[in-house]
């Protein structure tokens, strides 16, 4: 549990200099000699998330913003439903608090008038991991950013698929077992489990010499 106050420009520095202290950076191969790496969540994006809930939430109502960290997503929750007239996808300028909105955009942490939605979106476009859901409710508004199984599929090789498989048929398991049962060294079990954790395709139990892995209850494959 962490809580962040201030002024809103030290809000949100605070939170995106913890956002890239505890998420993870992974890589991936591409058509040149480069690895190309990425962070765990597109951080364009949640910065966006989180200045938008900042600048458009209900001031009247005395809840919090909350930002919760699940394995396979992250939630954004803000007090107060869109203006209406405005929707996901005929996103426009109608700050609920035009003051905050122009104080944002003056200090560079909101790029251009109705554009955030459409950035967010973009990003996770881009983004090999992750993509983004908003729902909508009458009385607060929820970003989601979730691990899509679609992408993470295709990045799977056979040693990942069979330490899936393996979970899947006993349980929660330590990294030792996984290493005899698959014939493979600790160096490279211990890198397949660290990105199918980050992925949010498993979960650990237990910590030190007891640490143990099983399959993401959020997830099946």
């Amino acid at each position: 549990m962490r809580e962040f106050t201030g002024p809103l420009s030290k809000i949100l520095i605070d939170i995106e200099k913890y956002f890239l202290s505890i998420f993870k950076v992974f890589g991936e191969e591409t058509e040149s000699f480069q690895r190309k790496e990425y962070l765990e969540y597109p951080i364009l994006a949640l910065r966006e998330a989180v200045a938008n809930s900042l600048v458009h939430r209900n001031y009247f109502d005395p809840s919090e913003i909350l930002i919760m960290i699940f394995p396979s997503k992250l939630i954004i929750r803000n007090p107060g439903s869109f203006p209406p007239g405005v929707y996901i996808k005929a996103p426009f300028h109608k700050p609920r608090n035009p003051i905050l909105a122009r104080c944002l955009y003056d200090l560079g942490f909101i790029e251009g008038w109705g554009s955030g939605i459409n950035k967010i979106i973009s990003q996770c476009k881009e983004h090999p991991l992750i993509n983004v859901e908003f729902k909508i409710h009458p009385y607060h508004t929820e970003v989601i950013f979730f691990k899509e199984i679609a992408k993470v599929k295709e990045k799977l090789d056979d040693i990942s698929l069979s330490i899936l498989k393996l979970l899947g048929e006993s349980g929660a398991v330590g990294s030792g077992i996984i290493c005899t049962k698959l014939n493979k060294s600790k160096p490279t079990i211990v890198s397949k489990l660290n990105q199918l954790f980050t992925y949010g395709l498993i979960e650990k139990q237990g910590s030190g010499p007891r640490l143990k892995y099983i399959n993401s209850k959020e997830r099946n494959i």
